[in-house]
């Protein structure tokens, strides 16, 4: 009877491993058709195109990749960041206002509003790092400046004398919209692997806001790329700082624009100092009784550091500007706030650092936490 039993118990066993395996295989096809099937659907495909000859662009020649590089972390006008290969790269700052009815639009990028004779700061402005705020032409637009040659299928490449056709994409949907997006690329020097990649997102088949930006931004750039070897910030962008910090000089002013939910952005400029680095510059937000220590995350702000570089001479002027500095609670303190209500603020210590953990400023400010 044991025997038997054994038996018996032993075929159910060897049955139900054949059940089983063919149910994972079953789950294996599922899975395979499910990512096929997604991937049709949302991965990025072509909804649009245009052909265009481009002529009269501005020629640039850049002497030294270090050299540029680090004017654009001098320049207020750029954010110099990395990424997580630690390849450098920066982004044209904009400026942007809340007030739906302003008019002229005053949205746009920040080294154009500086070129007005008399530059007026909008009502409700903000600074933004990582795109231009659109208009009824385009959703948004960023111009960024990257040191090798991208690795992207849907970048279109400009090379002269020939036309251009830029591809526009769509992750979702199945005819353009607001969420479409293009990208063309300009190698900034025949000689070196840098190049400015213009992204623009909207519904624009003639992608205007791209072509007519084109002149205007690459002229900038061969500005920048004539800098001499040594000058002062605080007289090259002389205008910049009297505009957005009027008041008299400080060792370091730090303002503050409030972001959604509680992510602010913290702005300022550092007067140098030659002992002290300016690379790597991040804010840590700290309260041990609501955040057990760090509010902020470490991986995160990390990730938006900013390098401001190395300036020729002591005592000038750093522009900074972090966005994006949500503060998280602890789980003991999540119910009390609520969520995402912005009813409860507690005070918190803001420490600015370097990318050798250096506290270059330490103040205190309020804040509304975010639940983890």
């Amino acid at each position: 009877m044991w025997n038997s039993s054994l038996s018996r118990f032993l075929n159910e066993t060897l049955k139900m491993e054949q059940r089983m395996k063919k149910w994972a295989i079953a789950c294996l096809i599922c899975i395979a058709c499910f990512m096929v099937s997604c991937d049709t659907r949302y991965g990025d495909k072509i909804v649009a195109s245009i052909s265009k000859e481009i002529s009269g662009l501005p020629e640039i020649n850049i002497e030294s990749s270090g050299k540029f590089l680090n004017d654009l972390k001098l320049s207020p006008f750029w954010k110099v960041e990395r990424d997580r290969e630690g390849n450098f790269y920066a982004v044209a700052r904009s400026l942007s206002s809340s007030d739906p009815f302003l008019e002229p639009n005053p949205n746009q990028f920040l080294f154009t509003f500086m070129k007005l004779d008399r530059p007026l700061l909008p009502k409700d402005y903000t600074v933004r790092n990582a795109y231009l705020d659109g208009n009824e032409d385009y959703s948004t637009l960023s111009a960024k400046i990257v040191f090798r040659q991208p690795i992207d299928k849907t970048i279109a490449y400009y090379v002269a004398g020939t036309d251009i056709k830029l591809d526009i994409y769509e992750s979702y949907e199945k005819t353009i919209g607001p969420n479409s997006f293009s990208k063309l690329a300009i190698k900034l020097d025949a000689d070196k692997d840098i190049y400015m990649i213009v992204r623009e997102q909207g519904k624009d088949r003639k992608r205007k806001t791209t072509f007519n930006i084109l002149p205007e931004l690459l002229e900038h750039i061969k500005d920048i790329s004539q800098f001499p070897i040594q000058y002062r910030t605080s007289e090259k962008y002389k205008k910049f700082y009297d505009t957005f910090f009027p008041s008299p000089d400080k060792d370091i002013d730090m303002w503050r624009f409030p972001g959604t939910q509680g992510r602010d952005m913290f702005y300022g400029y550092f007067i140098s100092q030659s002992n002290l680095s300016y690379e790597g510059i991040n804010i840590k937000i700290s309260n041990q009784e609501y955040c057990d220590g760090e509010c902020t995350r470490d991986y995160s702000r990390l990730d938006k550091a900013e390098y401001l570089g190395r300036p020729h001479y002591d005592n000038d002027k750093l522009f900074f500007s972090i966005e994006d500095n949500a503060v998280y609670l602890s789980a003991e303190h999540d119910k009390e706030f609520g969520y995402f209500s912005g009813n409860n603020k507690f005070e918190a210590e803001i420490e600015i650092l370097n990318d050798e953990s250096e506290i270059l400023y330490k103040t205190k400010g309020m804040f509304t936490g975010w639940e983890r």
